[in-house]
């Protein structure tokens, strides 16, 4: 956060926080600096360009199966949303010089920090689990995508369910 929005939050907090009754709960106060916040000129502003853009589509998927990304980025790019999806439509074994030599798996880990920070930007994840697949990369981006509160959808819904329910199964 900017040391200017913080700034300006700080001063909606205190101008309505100072205004409220002293016999409040913890739980009243939040929900009533929450309403500040949410009817600030600043929050009304960034809300009404988040909603006006086209909703933002992570695709998350094994490489292998590149040909998906390139026909659902297209299918969903027609569909007038912002797809954000792997660098390059080819499999691994084509993008990395050698994907198991040392500089292949920096390279790799490189890039799945990088589609993690695309999950950050996006309204919800598609995951193209062709044929129920489902590697270890996707599955940690599932794991991330969730614990950020995304949307998950799945190309393939019934093999998603089984995805999930293994997941929950794990998680402590």
């Amino acid at each position: 956060m900017t040391a200017p929005l913080r700034d300006r939050l700080a001063k909606i907090i205190s101008s309505t926080f100072f205004a409220l009754p002293i016999d409040m709960t913890a739980a009243e106060v939040s929900l009533a600096l929450a309403d500040a916040l949410l009817a600030s000129e600043e929050w009304r502003a960034r809300k009404a360009v988040v909603e006006d853009r086209p909703r933002i589509v992570c695709l998350c998927g094994s490489t292998r199966f590149w040909e998906t990304f390139r026909d659902e980025g297209l299918h969903l790019t027609l569909e007038g949303k912002i797809v954000l999806s792997i660098g390059v439509c080819a499999p691994d074994s084509m993008t990395l010089a050698h994907p198991e030599s040392e500089e292949g798996k920096r390279q790799k880990s490189a890039l799945d920090a990088l589609h993690k920070h695309k999950i950050d930007l996006a309204d919800e994840v598609l995951v193209l689990n062709v044929g129920g697949y489902v590697g270890d990369s996707t599955l940690s981006e599932i794991v991330y995508a969730l614990a950020r509160g995304k949307e998950i959808r799945w190309l393939e819904p019934d093999s998603g369910a089984v995805i999930l329910a293994r997941l929950a199964a794990v998680s402590p």
